[in-house]
């Protein structure tokens, strides 16, 4: 009963944002450092969008920036910094990080919480979401957790595996699929879960795949996969299904009445 009514609330939400008369500003989705995958990968979805590259800017600058959007977007890259989430011993499992990125993905996930805005992660930015929420990584799966499945392979485009989610959760209701394949290129995941956050998604292995927000930990629409839907040709059903989601909530943010009242109390 309690997923036909949360199917339900969605495809409301769905229809109200399709109809509803957006104002003069383009719709626009901050990006924590963006790519030309990312980007043509949402603007399949809506090709009038409108993008902000964080990475660009300082960090208060971007910060700045974000309050003008309707969606954060946090891409894969870099390992994070161990010290982050106090193993600091564990740098020497990790390839360079870039500090500069992860202070400012920390930042702005703080300013986006506040405002209630849209958050999709992506591998690395699932990652940070947990972070920032107190959670902390396995360092390097290879060895730290024994597992026959590859996270990670030499060719990339070639690298796939299945995952199991959870029947109750958003991930299934958006996407219906209880066991699908999807593309992996990590070799870090989750560890301890953050706080007012679910795990949504499994491999076969038990590494977490996927995050969204507990129904009482966040306000806004909160989902993170750690795999790149963005590349994802081979099994659309795990990746356009996000993407529309992601913008149907981002028309949201951006049409709701209270939306300047919110933006001033966080500034």
């Amino acid at each position: 009963m309690r997923n036909l009514f949360t199917i339900v609330i969605v495809s409301m939400l769905l229809l109200f944002a399709a109809c509803s008369e957006t104002s003069n500003r383009p719709l626009t989705i901050a990006i924590s450092k963006a790519g030309d995958n990312y980007i043509q990968w949402l603007l399949s979805e809506d090709s009038t969008l409108k993008f902000v590259n964080l990475y660009d800017l300082p960090v208060d600058s971007a910060c700045r920036a974000l309050k003008e959007c309707d969606g954060l977007l946090l891409t894969g890259g870099e390992d994070i910094y161990p010290g982050l989430y106090l193993q600091e011993a564990d740098t020497t499992l990790c390839e360079r990080p870039d500090l500069f990125r992860d202070s400012l993905e920390l930042a702005v996930i703080k300013v986006a919480r506040e405002l209630e805005m849209p958050i999709f992660g992506i591998c690395r930015g699932l990652q940070m979401i947990n972070i920032q929420a107190g959670g902390t990584l396995i360092p390097d799966i290879p060895s730290r957790h024994a597992s026959n499945i590859s996270h990670r392979c030499t060719d990339w485009k070639s690298c796939f595996h299945e995952v199991k989610t959870d029947t109750s959760s958003m991930l299934y209701i958006i996407t219906g699929i209880k066991n699908g394949t999807v593309n992996t290129n990590h070799h870090q995941a989750i560890d301890r879960l953050g706080r007012d956050l679910s795990i949504t998604a499994y491999s076969h292995d038990n590494i977490p795949e996927a995050i969204e927000s507990t129904p009482d930990g966040y306000k806004g629409f909160l989902m993170a996969v750690q795999w790149h839907p963005e590349r994802l040709l081979s099994n659309p059903e795990m990746s356009t299904p996000l993407s529309a989601r992601f913008i149907g909530a981002s028309i949201l943010y951006h049409n709701r009445p209270n939306r300047q009242k919110t933006q001033a109390t966080s500034n």
